[in-house]
């Protein structure tokens, strides 16, 4: 369990709720209006289960999700071997590993969105995790007592659902350490901060280059007061706008008489030899062809039948020569030569995946120098380990073989023989 460095003197002794001194593991999927694949973690001391912020913002607006109270390291399997639409991880009382944060910087840097405020920032400031982000540290914040300003109050993260395009003002106690200032990277956008006018030095809460990550900067249970009195907090309405952001404006609710805004049109995410949204058509093979002419990428054709249909999903190809996996498994089978390393992904839930077929060419020349035969090459996947999926060859010429191959999914592969 954490301590609250502020010291004895100074906060005496703290009294916490009873969540706070017996950690309690709860994964839980609910029956939401719709099949989103929703990571959450929370820890909040100061309000039941049920009642963090995260959870009531989900279940008011009817999404479904699985949910680790306190049990980050089921959170940490979870996150690493799943793929998530969105995860969210409050930590606002125990003490996340650093595997935790290098998880979900992972997880940022393969495209995913995440929401995110913690109390232990400054005891890694420099993690890579901020930056993917887009805010650097700059001071730690002990008092409870907030008041922040909008600085983007046109920005549709303050306006729908919910309209926060105002100044708010918290006092909370019970904490040590309520959150952080920060400044936003090039490219980011502050949507809020503790001066009335953008300054540098007084950011708190951030939306990354890329606009797939929000830094909540405090505790958002802090925001547990309701300043406009429509008898939802406040914490609620600003998750509730973020999630909306996030997933491209989709919002279904179970509140009637409140006004949502358009999808957001997404961005494509850097750092991916291939890049691109795709229309994802469900109960039918549909057709991608991976990068432009093919060339350089040993990866050039997926197929996918999906159960539902999409808009807009992102689809990234990364062919490194090291494998992506981390931390362990990091090379093929011993006997087993690599030919190229992928993450592989489509923005959709894996569940919603019924079948993929990816067609990849392997050079002759590779072939000859390693002392290989066409024969001997398959695809691998990984899970808990690389296991071979069952693969064909389907063409020769001069210069390469070309293969077919049905992994049982997708987002690390490899070719080797």
């Amino acid at each position: 369990m954490k301590s609250r460095a502020l010291g004895a003197a100074i906060l005496g002794v703290l009294v916490l709720s009873i969540f706070s001194l017996m950690p309690t593991a709860m994964a839980v999927k609910t029956a939401g209006s719709l099949g989103y694949s929703i990571l959450v973690y929370t820890d909040d001391p100061q309000h039941s289960v049920g009642d963090n912020g995260p959870i009531v913002a989900l279940d008011g607006m009817g999404y479904s999700y699985t949910y680790f109270y306190a049990d980050q390291y089921s959170f940490l399997k979870a996150l690493e071997a799943g793929h998530w639409d969105l995860v969210i991880c409050n930590e606002e009382n125990y003490h996340l590993e650093s595997e935790v944060f290098d998880a979900m910087y992972a997880y940022v840097q393969s495209g995913g969105k995440l929401i995110l405020c913690t109390w232990i920032m400054h005891q890694c400031p420099r993690h890579p995790l901020w930056s993917s982000m887009g805010v650097s540290y700059v001071s730690t914040v002990y008092s409870g007592a907030w008041q922040m300003y909008p600085w983007q109050a046109n920005h549709t993260i303050l306006n729908a659902p919910n309209t926060l395009n105002t100044t708010l003002n918290y006092e909370y106690y019970g904490y040590g350490i309520y959150g952080f200032y920060v400044d936003a990277l090039p490219g980011a956008t502050a949507l809020f901060g503790v001066t009335p006018s953008e300054s540098a030095s007084c950011a708190v809460i951030v939306l990354n280059q890329a606009n797939s990550t929000i830094f909540n900067g405090l505790l958002t249970s802090i925001m547990s007061s309701d300043s406009d009195a429509d008898g939802i907090r406040d914490d609620v309405e600003l998750l509730e706008n973020e999630i909306t952001y996030l997933l491209d404006g989709v919002t279904p609710s179970t509140r009637a008489g409140q006004m949502y805004a358009p999808p957001v049109e997404p961005t494509l995410t850097s750092g991916f030899e291939y890049a691109a949204f795709v229309d994802v058509l469900g109960n039918r093979l549909n057709d991608y062809a991976l990068g432009s002419g093919n060339s350089g990428l040993a990866f050039y054709g997926l197929q996918v039948d999906s159960s539902r249909t999409f808009r807009k999903a992102q689809l990234l190809l990364d062919e490194q020569s090291i494998s992506p996996v981390y931390p362990t498994h990091d090379a093929l089978p011993e006997g087993v030569t690599a030919y190229t390393y992928a993450r592989l992904l489509l923005g959709v839930p894996a569940s919603s995946i019924e079948s993929v077929t990816v067609s990849f060419k392997v050079s002759k020349a590779w072939l000859a120098s390693n002392g290989l035969d066409v024969a001997d090459v398959a695809l691998f996947r990984y899970s808990s380990e690389w296991v071979a999926q069952p693969t064909s060859l389907i063409s020769e010429d001069d210069g390469f073989a070309y293969y077919s191959a049905s992994p049982s999914g997708l987002t690390y592969l490899a070719i080797g023989a």
